[in-house]
């Protein structure tokens, strides 16, 4: 993960690193540099945002993101007075590091050749407004928008075409991530009104690219104004910082990713299991993606991990919900609550009890039966059942959850019980 370096503290008045405005030695970058680098503050953007383009049916416009604009960069939080660039800590947490270049923080658990993706197009941002290359700026700005775009959208696992649409490509993004459940994400409507109004704004980057930025040979050089050097990038990096934030609960939730976790042996606090199957959107995934994890999930609970067995077993196994827990979860449970990752028999009393819950809920217990009994004519029995004792104990749980099934679900369920204790019982 990339750690944001701590903010050091900025000095007073003009200095070879940070001209005044009125310093002689300042162009066009360093008066870029001082005005993209205000700080903001989360609620009050927002509120600006939703106040300028989230009203009910308004259609956005140049003239009203301008506005906008012009009450974000109003939000100044503490000033020295000595200077005309005003310096604050949300400066450094908001818009730059203490160097005064624009800042992303890396989402964690993104891979560092992802990031880099990401990464490369704002340096190059970075550099553009240090040289005041204004065209560039402006071109660069699409450039990073969609590159996160298109990060967000592969770490959800969906493919986008080389020469997709912007509209289209930020429109999917943005669907990715509107509704990702997670710790810290805010799910009420004001706040999704703000993320669609900085959704509509953004998507005045390819025009504005078009008419003054790089990425197409002119007849003439174009005349850049300031301002739309200033909005462009206000525009960019609103979107992405709010992008990135719920990026983290996307990767968070990867069924890869927490498969790993648990038969890595990962730590699980309390919570943790329940925040991550949330973030993965079990009932989107698909069938094979749903079974890996409900598998993954009971190996660990055999390890005998209780917040595991709590969070990721019994829970689903006591529900009736079936979108909160697939089919496909559900039967993976099964499977890893019977056979091992060795492809040895193992179980125990609990974990019986728990697949007779799971098996009066799923829609056709004796297809999952036929498929579990074909399994366990071929299985080893695991060390965890090499004791009699063991054995009868599985045995028993067996006998108090047959009475539940029907008469061809019992059937196949004595099939799996004789691979462990041969008859008679």
């Amino acid at each position: 993960m990339a750690h944001r370096p701590a903010a050091a503290p900025l000095p007073n008045g003009p200095t070879a690193d940070r001209p005044t405005l009125e310093d002689p030695r300042n162009g066009a970058a360093a008066r870029l540099h001082a005005a993209t680098s205000l700080p903001r503050e989360g609620d009050r953007l927002s509120r600006a945002i939703a106040k300028g383009i989230a009203a009910p049916g308004a259609v956005p416009s140049m003239r009203i993101v301008l506005v906008v604009v012009e009450q974000l960069r109003s939000i100044t939080l503490s000033s020295d007075p000595r200077s005309t660039v005003p310096v604050s800590a949300a400066t450094n947490y908001f818009m730059t590091t203490a160097a005064g270049t624009l800042y992303l923080e890396c989402p964690e658990g993104l891979e560092s050749t992802v990031w880099s993706a990401i990464d490369d197009p704002l340096q190059r941002l970075n550099r553009a407004l240090a040289q005041g290359d204004l065209p560039l700026v402006v071109g660069t700005c699409k450039d990073l928008a969609e590159a996160v775009a298109k990060v967000v959208l592969a770490a959800r696992g969906e493919t986008t075409a080389s020469n997709e649409k912007f509209p289209t490509l930020m429109a999917s993004a943005q669907a990715v991530l509107d509704r990702q459940p997670g710790r810290g994400l805010a799910a009420d409507e004001a706040i999704r009104l703000a993320a669609q109004s900085a959704l509509k704004t953004i998507s005045y980057l390819p025009e504005l690219r078009n008419r003054v930025g790089t990425g197409h040979g002119r007849a003439l050089a174009p005349e850049v104004a300031e301002e739309v050097v200033l909005v462009s990038v206000d525009m960019a990096m609103m979107w992405c910082r709010w992008a990135l934030r719920r990026l983290r609960h996307v990767i968070y939730g990867r069924p890869e990713s927490l498969i790993t976790s648990l038969s890595g042996g990962g730590t699980f606090y309390r919570g943790d299991l329940t925040a991550r199957l949330e973030a993965a959107r079990l009932s989107e995934l698909a069938v094979a993606d749903q079974s890996a994890l409900g598998i993954a999930v009971a190996h660990r609970a055999l390890r005998d991990t209780f917040l595991i067995r709590e969070e990721g077993v019994e829970r689903c196994a006591q529900s009736s919900d079936r979108v909160a827990w697939p089919e496909g979860y559900r039967t993976g449970l099964i499977a890893g609550l019977l056979i091992n990752s060795e492809g040895q028999i193992e179980t125990t009393p609990w974990a019986v009890r728990q697949i007779g819950l799971l098996l009066a809920v799923i829609d056709d217990p004796v297809v999952t039966l036929i498929n579990m009994a074909a399994i366990s004519k071929q299985a080893w029995l695991s060390p965890r059942l090499g004791t009699e004792t063991a054995r009868m104990e599985v045995q028993a749980a067996m006998h108090a959850e047959d009475g539940r099934m029907s008469s061809a679900a019992r059937s196949l369920w004595w099939d799996i019980g004789y691979c462990i204790v041969p008859p008679p019982f």
